[in-house]
Order: structure tokens, then C-alpha cells, then sequence
């Protein structure tokens, strides 16, 4: 399966966010984890949008507002993130990737 830039996106920002949630509960601003992982910030806002709709990350408005995992970041499965952010992706493939995940638990 091949990941389209999205998705890759979509997961290593996912993973940026569960490693800040083990720093601090708060929420993580688009603009530090673009920076922390070299992604266009306007790119993030799309993505992010999308993860927020799935229920994957959740947002806050204000001066310490941002993102966060909605889950304990070991709930969240990479086949959720990416299902989320990829429009055209075959059930054949996201069940491989999901029990994928399962084995390596």
C-alpha cells in the first residue's frame, strides 16, 4: 500500500502530538508541530480538520488552545488516522494494515 503525502503527514503529526501529550495534557499548536516536523502549516490546518471530524484530535480556541488526541495515544490506531485523511483507500488494504496493528500490540 502506498501512502499518499497526506497520509503521511496525517500519521507523523498524529505521532508528533501523542509524544507532546506526554510532555504536557495541554493542547499543541499547528504552528509547533510544523515547525517540529518540517510540514507547511496551511497543509496541517487541512489535516488536522479532517482528523478533528473523525474524532481523532480535538481543538480548542484561545492563547493555550491547539490540538489533542481525543484517546490515550495507544487507543489510536494508525489505520484510523490514515482512513481518515485518505479519500481513496481499499478496504482490502486498510484491513491488512488494521490487523497489522493488531500483531504488533
Amino acid at each position: 500500500m502506498n501512502l499518499t503525502t497526506k497520509g503521511k503527514y496525517a500519521v507523523t503529526a498524529a505521532l508528533d502530538l501523542a509524544m507532546q501529550q506526554t510532555i504536557a495534557d495541554g493542547f499543541t499548536k499547528i504552528s509547533d508541530v510544523a515547525k517540529r516536523q518540517d510540514i507547511p502549516a496551511a497543509y496541517l490546518e487541512q489535516i488536522f480538520s479532517r482528523l478533528r471530524k473523525a474524532g481523532i484530535l480535538q481543538a480548542a480556541r484561545g492563547p493555550n488552545g491547539g490540538f489533542k488526541l481525543t484517546k490515550q495515544r495507544d487507543k489510536v490506531m494508525i489505520g484510523e488516522i490514515i482512513s481518515a485523511v485518505e479519500r481513496n483507500m481499499d478496504a482490502v488494504s486498510y484491513t491488512h494494515l488494521r490487523a497489522h496493528e493488531t500483531r504488533h500490540d
